[in-house]
């Protein structure tokens, strides 16, 4: 609640989350060579997507099978465009 005549506060950011941001970012993937991982609870791929690549790191908990990590980050040898 805010004090009568104050300006209203702003709003909470929403969250978005990495896969949806990588996928807003870089428009449609498909899945290409895999570039590390244990084959078993990590992977690390690189996404080909329609306006760049995106490594896609995921980690499962071997103890219940769920998802505990997943990021999405430019290549190293990706270059920005300004």
């Amino acid at each position: 609640m805010h004090a009568p005549g104050a300006a209203e506060p702003y709003p909470a950011p929403r969250f978005v989350d990495p896969e949806r941001r990588a996928r807003l970012a870089n428009g449609p993937c498909r899945v290409g060579a895999p570039l590390d991982g244990d084959g078993v609870s990590s992977a690390r791929v690189r996404l080909l997507c329609e306006r760049g690549t995106v490594d896609a790191t995921v980690e499962v908990d071997p103890s219940t099978g769920r998802l505990s990590l997943a990021s999405f980050a430019s290549p190293p040898e990706a270059t920005c465009v300004p």
